[in-house]
């Protein structure tokens, strides 16, 4: 049994997910993805009327976004079906063009949201995958072939001043999946001996790593792109953006410096920084045994992409480490790595809060928070993580902000007003517990009814219209709030300060669920009133106050009703409201 499929298989959280649960396997191994199940309400469309769109993923903050069709079988077979791969030309016809009228409620928030991202010039590269178990196909390639230029034809129709670079359909089948899944395993990909006359260079080391800096040719450097176009950057995952003008001005830029001052390549460009097996300086000779780029994809990939030939004397600056500790592998990745340029919550990870609040979270036999703190940390398995990234989302639309938390997610680490709004002093874990538990009682809830429509179970209207609304890009943090904003009158208190609001004793994420459950079902019904905020793409903050006011004017009517006091009574006997010492 392969790597992939072996870690695949022992993946009980996908296995709700049946068919989808290979789509979302591979979107988490391509992405790294920290919080997969929140992912997947918000980005699976299958189901009766999905026009070929299986998951519509849109990543603003990494620029990406991904539109799949999925295929999984337990048969063996030589290749998964070619007219699935060509289902894709449907599913760019829909997503990129049709008239958003005419959109079916199922992709329609997800296409709208992709198309104002591409608008907004917050999508540097699109996606179009076949996602399956089988053996890769010529006939499939082609297909895909054929959707590529499909979508790039209707990007530029629909599109014309995006910022979008890169258009790729991809045939993600067994032999993509394993790359990928090694790819987590491991970070060099290359394992061949490379020998590189030098002409100079000095070591570097520590107890855990060594490293040499020297000067490689341009040319050898376009040489391993040529040849090894994808597995050359397995520990960078940023894409080469393109070299025309339309494409990328930096790498334009860097193939007009190769042919017109190719002897102020080297003090033009920062060069590349790449992991390797092992190293050896043998008089003016490099050896390297492997090697994956873990920054300078750009400058590799415009060297390796120029039609003009390169000068001998174009020399490029460059570190070559090794390393064996798999936590410093990780660091070097992530500081390195040009997409993965030094994350926002990375900055905080060493703060007060942070460090006060995993020292709160190692005594809770239930949850576990790195804060913020990503890479060699080992954590109980028996224990639900809470990311950083959603946990801070959550909170903001807690505190009344959704705009905050869907629009500016990124803006809740990199500045200060509003990271202090959100983690301070006041900040605490069983207070974070109890709003992640609302939020994600919304997302359960929220799968659910997915779950329910796409299996053809009986659903009520309510809950038809409850799925239509959370369908919603944003929903989820809009009903957040407002449920937040309603708390006083389910409580029945006077809250002054809400940081102070938490459960009363230590329990699983099910039991705090199941204790929001009746809250989520009830305030929901109210949801009409929350349309207007969402029909505004919830970017109006003034409307979304009036959006969520409203919400609460028919809490507080329904707070007085016999059979939902006594459901209120209920939930209020497990909340606290004290300041945590």
């Amino acid at each position: 049994m392969s790597g992939f499929f072996s870690s695949f298989m022992s993946r009980e959280d996908l296995i709700p997910y049946g068919d989808n649960a290979l789509l979302l396997y591979a979107l988490e191994l391509k992405w790294h993805i920290e919080d997969i199940a929140t992912v997947a309400t918000q980005a699976l469309t299958d189901g009766s009327d999905d026009k070929k769109c299986d998951l519509i993923y849109v990543d603003r903050i990494n620029k990406i976004a991904v539109v799949a069709q999925g295929y999984y079988t337990e048969k063996e077979k030589q290749s998964a079906p070619a007219n699935k791969a060509s289902d894709l030309n449907t599913a760019v016809a829909w997503v990129l063009s049709m008239d958003v009228e005419r959109l079916p409620e199922r992709i329609k928030a997800a296409a709208i949201e992709l198309r104002q991202a591409l608008t907004d010039d917050e999508i540097e590269a699109i996606e179009f995958w076949y996602v399956h178990n089988l053996p890769h196909s010529q006939n499939v390639r082609e297909e895909l072939d054929a959707v590529e230029h499909t979508a790039m034809n209707a990007l530029k129709a629909n599109f014309p001043n995006s910022n979008c670079r890169t258009v790729k359909a991809i045939e993600v089948g067994h032999h993509t999946l394993e790359e990928w899944y090694k790819a987590t395993q491991t970070a060099i990909l290359v394992n061949e001996e490379f020998t590189i006359e030098i002409t100079g260079g000095y070591h570097q080391e520590s107890d855990k790593w060594k490293a040499f800096a020297t000067s490689v040719p341009a040319k050898w450097l376009a040489d391993l792109q040529r040849r090894y176009p994808e597995d050359l950057f397995s520990a960078n995952v940023r894409y080469f953006l393109g070299a025309k003008k339309g494409d990328s001005p930096i790498n334009a830029g860097i193939q007009e410096t190769v042919s017109t001052s190719p002897s102020e390549f080297w003090v033009y460009n920062n060069g590349i920084t790449a992991l390797v097996h092992h190293f050896d300086v043998i008089d003016d000779k490099l050896i390297i045994k492997g090697i994956s780029i873990v920054n300078g994809a750009q400058t590799t990939g415009s060297l390796g992409s120029t039609s003009n030939p390169i000068p001998e004397n174009t020399m490029v600056p460059a570190r070559f480490i090794k390393c064996d500790d798999e936590s410093i592998i990780r660091n070097i990745i992530k500081y390195n790595n040009s997409q993965n340029e030094i994350e926002p919550e990375d900055f905080r990870s060493t703060d007060g809060v942070q460090q006060r609040l995993r020292s709160e979270f190692s005594s809770n036999e239930f949850f576990s928070y790195t804060g913020a703190r990503r890479g060699g940390v080992s954590l109980p398995k028996e224990k639900h993580l809470i990311p950083a990234g959603t946990v801070s989302q959550a909170i903001a639309a807690f505190y009344g902000e959704p705009e905050l938390a869907y629009h500016r997610a990124k803006e809740i680490w990199e500045k200060n007003t509003e990271y202090e709004k959100i983690f301070s002093e006041k900040t605490h874990a069983d207070h974070m517990i109890f709003v992640y538990s609302l939020y994600k009682t919304i997302v359960n809830y929220k799968a659910k009814l997915m779950k329910m429509a796409k299996t053809g179970s009986t659903m009520n209207q309510a809950e038809e219209k409850s799925l239509e609304f959370l369908r919603n890009r944003g929903a989820i943090y809009l009903l957040t709030s407002a449920i937040s904003a309603s708390l006083g009158l389910i409580l029945k208190k006077s809250l002054t300060n809400i940081y102070d609001l938490r459960f009363n004793r230590s329990m699983s994420l099910e039991e705090c669920e199941r204790l929001w459950e009746p809250i989520v079902l009830t305030c929901i019904s109210f949801r009409d009133s929350l349309n207007p905020a969402l029909a505004k793409g919830m970017k109006n903050i003034e409307e979304n106050k009036k959006a969520i006011d409203s919400f609460t004017s028919f809490v507080e009517v329904v707070s007085q009703q016999e059979l939902l006091v006594k459901s209120f009574e209920v939930f209020a006997s497990h909340v606290v409201i004290e300041s945590v010492v």
